[in-house]
């Protein structure tokens, strides 16, 4: 996963999960790098209040020196470098200044840290409202230049450049720049409140503290290991939070199908009621931003700008896709239903309920599959798993991995990697890896990027910071952590990104790493999870934690079985989580959130009862970081899998394909159009059925 941090406009490009700002020198120029070594990166994570609030003013000036000197530019006189390109180098600096800074609202143990962070940014994003992306005389002397001197400097510059200005004049044209003042002002003070209000609702689900309180007997069918590490109350009953581990292995392994249910509820309801009455004030705001700008909703607006251009074609893409996996889900259910376990039962109607689906086919794993999650977790230590990775990601992309210090890291468990490039042993960039759950740590798994990658007038490289987050389960009781194989593909793919981030290199930050369209910049990683459906290479990642013994071909087989197993069920499930946010952010100010969720459930899943007091929807942090485009994440794994098919064509660890890979698609970052580096890359434009026969959907 990748998340923007910016609500819109011209800083369009940021993404995140963060850490805390360099102080990075005003002197540094264009054509310098940010990061020179590691003592660069060690300023990077200063954790004083008062340093924290200096970065954001210093940014602050930072902008508003740029700003004020393309505005006196005479018309006649204005060029891409002195009117274009301080844009970006306004990217550059932000991001290198204060996205690391905004991270620490994810990862930071102290909560007053994260709320600081939280409040600067959204101080910092109301001005940068107002002096970058509806600032109407920046607006005006872009148009100038474009007017009266574009053209005839136009040859001189890059495709890159070319494509900048482009973008840019669309974003301010976006941003409402051409709207009457009273508009614009309008629009800047909802962006400002959608901007905060994002922030609390994000915030309300990292803090929310629910728990239930449950005795030994009400966690029959767990680990001794799971239930030793969890807290207990004064009476001696156990503590089951919301984090990731605890839900999953509740949900899948617990016996006790009233501690499944509570479960499942305590789960879907984390955020609730809260967030209801916080979603309700961002739809409404987005509707209204929509409006001011001439768009019937804020899905067209938002899309309009991404590879699918318009709701229509993304409500027909993912309808299509349900279509077809619906007769796949249906024969599923009447698989997994055949023989239930003795703690599961169907509704009076017939349907399974909703807290006994991941226990019954985890079940139904156990029993068909001889595949239990826990004894596949054993052939995955965390640290040889991470080593295996590593190793693919180096053979393949022609890197080396060497672990490094970097002192002053917000946690001592985070670990540090230095990226270089095997060829001439050029530093690429840096990796920090925070993988374990903390009170107040953000509860999923991400990548962000901290230093853009970057490529020099003179050829030479730029070396980029990048971080992956993700809550791994901790060595306990001297066994080390052991990762589901659902954690191995969450690492893959986030180290995916990380790679991305760090291999795609331009000449301009706006578009460097990750920084494509948003429903593009799943592609890369979702394709380098496919490694995992390998036999040579699953068998050098998975060794069993005391013996050694390579994962076995069998379970190999039913790990590949188990892609095509429930098909039918994921295209459905993340179909309705595609609709929710259309229909969320379709025409309207006022929806029922609720109502929407369930009428899309039981018709995308109708032999799953549905549980009305289920409010997923207040914790769904989808609906504030895509908006309406979560229906990428299924439009991406269809490219994922018809470039992984070629790919593999090519050879799965061959450094030539992986070159050739860099070169075409992860390289080029976003300075070209994704629908080019696709056709570029597979010689032909980009289909479905890689992705149907992956997933056995006919």
């Amino acid at each position: 996963m990748n998340k923007y941090t910016f609500s819109g406009g011209l800083l369009f490009v940021l993404l995140v999960f963060v850490g805390t700002g360099l102080f990075m020198r005003k002197e540094i120029q264009a054509g310098e790098c940010v990061i020179q070594g590691i003592d660069d990166i060690e300023r990077l994570f200063s954790y004083d209040p008062q340093e924290i609030k200096k970065r954001f003013a210093m940014v602050e000036e930072y902008i508003t020196e740029q700003v004020d000197d393309i505005l006196v530019i005479p018309a006649g006189d204005r060029s891409f470098d002195n009117t274009m390109r301080p844009l970006d180098s306004i990217v550059r600096f932000v991001t290198a200044n204060i996205v690391p800074l905004f991270d620490q609202s994810y990862v930071n143990p102290s909560s007053e840290i994260r709320n600081l962070v939280q409040q600067e940014w959204v101080a910092l994003e109301k001005f940068i409202q107002d002096k970058v992306e509806k600032n109407v005389d920046l607006f005006k002397a872009c148009q100038a230049y474009v007017a009266q001197n574009y053209k005839k400097q136009q040859k001189d510059l890059s495709p890159e450049s070319q494509r900048f200005v482009d973008e840019i004049m669309l974003k301010f044209k976006r941003s409402g720049l051409d709207l009457p003042a009273d508009k614009l002002n309008e629009l800047k003070d909802v962006t400002n409140k959608i901007s905060a209000l994002t922030i609390e609702f994000d915030k309300n689900i990292a803090e929310s503290n629910k728990k239930i309180h449950v005795d030994r007997a009400g966690l029959d069918g767990l680990s001794n290991d799971f239930i030793e590490g969890l807290e207990k109350d004064a009476d001696g009953k156990y503590i089951l939070g919301t984090d990731y581990p605890t839900y999953h292995a509740i949900m899948k392994q617990c016996i006790v199908e009233d501690t499944r249910k509570r479960m499942y509820q305590l789960y879907n309801t984390r955020a609730y009621p809260v967030n209801i009455e916080v979603l309700n004030k961002i739809i409404a705001l987005r509707d209204e931003l929509a409006k001011i700008l001439g768009y019937k909703s804020f899905a067209e607006y938002e899309l309009e700008d991404q590879m699918i251009k318009t709701p229509k074609r993304a409500y027909d893409f993912i309808e299509a896709l349900m279509k077809r996996a619906k007769g796949k889900q249906l024969e599923e259910f009447e698989i997994l239903t055949k023989e239930l376990p003795q703690s599961v039962s169907l509704s009076a109607d017939g349907k399974m309920k909703p807290w006994d689906v991941a226990y019954l086919k985890e079940e139904y794993k156990k029993k068909h599959f001889s595949i239990d999650d826990e004894k596949v977790a054993e052939y995955f230590p965390v640290d040889h798993t991470l080593q295996e990775i590593f190793t693919v990601y180096q053979t393949l992309l022609g890197l080396k991995f060497e672990p490094v210090t970097i002192k002053g890291l917000w946690d001592p468990e985070v670990k540090s990697i230095k990226v270089v490039n095997k060829e001439d042993d050029r530093v690429l960039g840096y990796l920090l890896l925070d993988l374990y759950p903390r009170p107040g740590k953000y509860t999923h798994a991400c990548q962000d990027t901290l230093v853009f990658a970057e490529k020099l007038s003179d050829g030479s490289y730029c070396p980029a910071l990048s971080i992956v987050i993700a809550n791994f389960p901790k060595p306990q009781n001297g066994r080390p952590g052991l990762l589901k194989f659902d954690d191995v593909k969450t690492f893959f793919h986030e180290f995916g990104h990380a790679m991305h981030a760090l291999l795609g290199r331009t000449e301009l930050a706006t578009f460097s790493g990750t920084s494509v369209k948003r429903d593009f910049v799943e592609t890369p990683s979702q394709m380098f999870e496919q490694w995992l459906d390998d036999k040579e290479v699953l068998q050098t990642i998975g060794r069993h934690y005391i013996t050694g013994e390579a994962l076995p071909e069998n379970i190999i087989k039913k790990l590949s079985e188990l892609l095509k197993f429930d098909s039918g069920s994921f295209v459905e499930g993340q179909g309705v989580y595609s609709l929710l946010a259309l229909d969320v952010f379709g025409p309207g100010a006022h929806k029922d959130t609720h109502a929407i969720a369930e009428k899309l459930y039981k018709n995308a899943l109708p032999n799953t009862q549905w549980d009305p007091d289920n409010h997923f929807e207040a914790a769904f942090g989808h609906l504030t970081g895509y908006g309406a485009q979560y229906y990428g994440y299924l439009w991406s794994r269809v490219f994922a899998l018809d470039l992984f098919e070629q790919i593999e064509k090519e050879g799965l660890l061959s450094p030539k394909a992986g070159q050739r890979f860099i070169k075409e698609v992860l390289g080029r970052g976003g300075s070209a159009d994704p629908d080019v580096l696709l056709k570029n890359y597979l010689g032909r434009e980009p289909n479905q059925e890689a992705f149907f026969k992956a997933y056995g959907i006919k």
